[in-house]
């Protein structure tokens, strides 16, 4: 009677986390679990895709990665455990971006699915076979409605003309084709992409669309913690925003989108800018004017 260890390329391994931000740092952990018949100094193999961190055995580099068992190597894109043992059942951990910070593994800057092509041999004398299916990891811009939003500036004199600059911050994950929506609130301008016309608005990246009283950048691709810049009123003059005629506080209500395919969706918070009445000294104030004494004859 033949006594042998599992066949090459058998097995299965997976991967945790399975998703993963764009460009964000990750500690993977792979396990794989022995066929039966297990192995006898035999080996495992790891391509990492093109993007992620190419592996390392040294703790402190990008893509650093630990076995539980086995002796760990890398060249280029590829880490071998040799020398695993493991009965019938029995796993073997590998983790890649062990311990995280500098050792972290980088993922790409694009998003997609990344496999994690997996080979196997049960014996130091078998020949590295690819395993039945190898675990893959979902790479994905942020969340639709993450990201902040502030402007500049948050007070203005009621029924003044002013340029508003509104600056969006992308999330961890960034954006890809995305779209930021800017509704400016009743009694403000309508947006405008003309220049010369009241509530004119440009944006620093991406194509500006005006309907009612919303504005939408599309086309955004930011990468995490880069900005938008949208300027309503940019210019100043004819193509000023102007603020409604009575005071109180106007909520620019700022909708976001991460993909195209995305949905716009409200940001946890929106910018807000309060309008105020002119100094009581200040004569060109029309309530000021109406109740302000005749001059001495």
């Amino acid at each position: 009677m033949t006594v042998s260890n599992s066949n090459d390329g058998t097995g299965t391994e997976t991967v945790s986390p399975t998703s993963v931000l764009v460009s964000s740092s990750n500690t993977l952990t792979f396990t794989y679990t022995a066929a039966s018949g297990g192995l006898s100094s035999g080996a495992v193999t790891i391509a990492a895709p093109a993007g992620w961190s190419a592996p390392s055995t040294s703790s402190g580099t990008a893509g650093y990665t630990t076995a539980s068992t086995g002796t760990v190597s890398a060249a280029g894109q590829v880490v071998t455990v040799s020398g695993v043992t493991l009965t019938s059942g029995s796993t073997l951990t590998v983790t890649y971006g062990a311990g995280g910070g500098a050792s972290s593994a980088l993922a790409p800057s694009s998003a997609g699915t990344s496999t994690f092509t997996t080979q196997e041999k049960s014996t130091s004398s078998g020949t590295l076979t690819n395993l039945a299916s190898s675990p893959t990891v979902t790479v994905s811009n942020s969340n639709d409605g993450t990201g902040t939003e502030t402007v500049s500036p948050t007070s203005v004199t009621v029924g003044s003309s002013d340029t508003l600059v509104f600056t969006y911050t992308a999330a961890a994950g960034g954006t890809a084709s995305g779209a930021v929506a800017i509704t400016a609130p009743s009694g403000w301008s309508a947006p405008s992409t003309s220049s010369g016309t009241a509530g004119y608005t440009t944006a620093s990246t991406g194509t500006v669309s005006a309907a009612g009283q919303v504005v939408t950048v599309s086309g955004v691709t930011l990468t995490s913690g880069s900005t938008l810049t949208v300027t309503y009123g940019a210019g100043g003059g004819a193509s000023s925003a102007l603020a409604p005629s009575s005071a109180g506080t106007s909520t620019f209500t700022t909708q976001e989108k991460s993909t195209s395919s995305g949905t716009l969706t409200n940001l946890a918070s929106s910018p807000t800018a309060d309008g105020v009445r002119p100094p009581w000294g200040h004569f060109g104030d029309p309530q000021r004017r109406a109740s302000s004494p005749p001059a001495p004859a």
